[in-house]
């Protein structure tokens, strides 16, 4: 049974209604929204823990339409993120395993329509706590890092949605982490806590992961045929606009802003300048990776907007 409850807009929820056509299964679970047709609102995918996928589209008006039932995967957690970069908002469904079964992350690319398809799955360790999408190695694309087996992986993506090259980090017992750039040299690194078997005195010990041209090997690329256009960004982090400054001027070029999800939020063609003043004022708070690409060269910049 589905209970949607409407905000009156100041934290008070009423009205509503109550979905009979329950599809819900096995117990426990996810329950996420994201816009998966791109029409606009919100949709609806629930999940339990030894059951499949179902979505529900939103009419538009807050009211989700009868449960699809999607690839049958039994999953524990549901990540949306545009891997693929066509668009749209994709998914990864982590399924535990248990019984003998192994576990595994299922890849499921969407058609711009709300319809997934399975193109790969990743077999993971048991006792799965987490898993993050970001472009660790700073390529354009989505990165998957998985806590699995007290060790996180991480899974590099190939541009177009498929995981293949991975680098597991060694420390032992690992049990949450976090994705941010705390050393302000514009890559994300990684923040992750120690799993105790009893309880830890001192508290449990944090491990700090810096994202460097070391191991784990995580660099910055550059395409193919193109050199490192010199760029920098100021001030980052940024509130209403920050600059771009080019040690070049810039010959036929075009930039794109690309959010956490990999959706580009922002795209326009850079003039033969030397600096360039970006507007950030309609966009959320976040981290965003932005894209200069042209005859002079290509450059992949992270901004934090406050």
């Amino acid at each position: 049974m589905l209970n949607v409850r409407y905000n009156n807009g100041s934290g008070q929820f009423s009205g509503g209604y109550t979905d009979t056509r329950d599809s819900w299964q096995g117990h426990g679970g996810q329950i996420a929204m994201a816009d998966i047709d791109n029409d606009g609102d919100l949709d609806l995918l629930r999940a339990g823990l030894d059951a499949p996928v179902f979505k529900q589209l939103n009419d538009g008006t807050g009211r989700f339409g009868a449960p699809t039932q999607l690839t049958p995967v039994n999953v524990g957690e549901l990540k949306f993120a545009d891997i693929d970069a066509d668009g749209d908002l994709d998914l990864v469904a982590l399924f535990r395993g248990y019984s003998g079964i192994p576990a595994e992350a299922t890849v499921l690319l969407n058609d711009g329509s709300g319809n997934f398809s399975k193109v790969s799955a990743i077999n993971i360790m048991y006792n799965q706590t987490g898993m993050e999408f970001g472009d660790m190695d700073a390529d354009g694309d989505l990165d998957l890092l998985i806590m699995s087996g007290y060790s996180l992986s991480v899974y590099f993506n190939n541009g177009q949605g498929r995981f293949s090259g991975y680098y597991q980090l060694t420390a032992p017992a690992l049990d949450a982490f976090t994705l941010g750039d705390i050393d302000g040299d514009n890559d994300l690194d990684l923040v992750a806590v120690f799993h105790p078997n009893s309880p830890p005195s001192p508290p449990c010990p944090m491990y700090t992961y810096f994202n460097q041209p070391i191991s784990p090997a995580l660099v910055t690329s550059v395409r193919a045929g193109h050199t490192e256009l010199e760029t920098a960004v100021y001030p980052n982090p940024a509130q209403q606009r920050c600059t771009l400054t080019f040690a070049a001027p810039v010959q036929e070029g075009r930039l794109v802003l690309y959010n956490a999800m990999g959706q580009a939020v922002r795209s326009q063609d850079v003039p033969t300048v030397r600096s360039l003043e970006l507007s950030l004022a309609d966009l959320a708070p976040g981290v965003y990776t932005l894209h200069v690409n042209s005859h002079t060269g290509s450059a992949i910049r992270r901004i934090v907007k406050q």
